[in-house]
């Protein structure tokens, strides 16, 4: 071999070595330390502790806003925030939600989502009778799943008096239907 293919073969290595090296670094697996690791799943945790405090802070929220409705007698509001409930019952399952090692999605969708639905239905047929028992039912989930989820301190009820909304009317609008 003379001189000149033997600077063409290194020079070649060379190159095909530099293609190598930037190609791995492009696609090399993801390999983290166990500390890494660590960190991303605490920070899972803490993805997941916000996003079942915001659902359950809505939870609250539209049950309370459904009921001053139904109290009001205004049946298209009171069928809004039961569909809020069941829409947030909804978004609430298709998360994934864990906590603590409990998979509260799962506990949703077998104890909060029947029960947000048949809460819809009664909002929507207007029988005060119906809303009350089925609200009562809700309630009853929601303290069940807090069981569940070792949570029984937090315990639901319905609200004593008009809610704490002074930015909002329930008082009904003439001629309108629930949806």
């Amino acid at each position: 071999m003379n001189r000149t293919s033997v600077a063409a073969a290194s020079a070649l290595l060379v190159a095909l070595f530099a293609v190598v090296t930037a190609l791995f670094a492009v696609f090399r697996p993801e390999v983290g330390t166990e500390a890494a690791r660590g960190v991303e799943i605490q920070r899972d945790v803490e993805r997941q502790t916000q996003a079942l405090l915001v659902h359950m802070v809505l939870y609250q929220r539209y049950a309370e806003k459904a009921h001053d409705a139904a109290e009001a007698d205004n049946w298209p509001l009171a069928t809004f925030y039961a569909g809020e409930i069941q829409q947030n019952t909804e978004r609430l399952i298709n998360g994934g939600i864990t906590n603590e090692g409990i998979d509260i999605s799962e506990i949703a969708a077998e104890v909060a989502l029947p029960r947000a639905q048949r809460l819809r239905a009664a909002a929507r047929s207007g029988d005060r009778a119906r809303f009350d028992s089925t609200y009562a039912l809700m309630l009853d989930g929601c303290n069940a799943c807090h069981k569940r989820s070792g949570h029984r301190f937090v315990q639901i009820q319905t609200p004593a008096g008009p809610g704490a909304y002074p930015s909002q009317s329930f008082a009904p609008i003439s001629g309108l239907r629930p949806e």
